[in-house]
């Protein structure tokens, strides 16, 4: 069974950073539709500026091979989907493993 994690990211430095997987899904689409929507103020009147999406398979020590990052667009208030920033370049799970 694959799930859809969405995690809540407030900076770039991951040092520094507030990370927080806020929640999950069985599809990827709902997941989508969710972020880029800023559902429920997933962007905490911007101060979660990253959300990312993972696809984590069932099981121990989880990967998360597929992912999509979004940074909120304060002015349209919704998540836009970018491509990974280079900070974030050795990262190979947020939410969950």
């Amino acid at each position: 069974m694959k799930i859809y994690t969405v995690t809540a990211v407030d900076k770039l430095d991951l040092a520094k950073a507030y990370i927080r997987c806020i929640g999950f899904f069985t599809s990827l689409n709902e997941a989508i539709e969710m972020v880029e929507s800023n559902c429920l103020d997933i962007a905490e009147s911007g101060i979660n500026k990253y959300c990312i999406i993972e696809e984590v398979e069932e099981g121990f020590y989880g990967y998360a091979y597929k992912k999509k990052i979004y940074k909120y667009n304060v002015t349209a208030d919704k998540y836009e989907e970018i491509e990974r920033p280079k900070e974030w370049e050795r990262i190979c799970n947020f939410g969950i493993g």
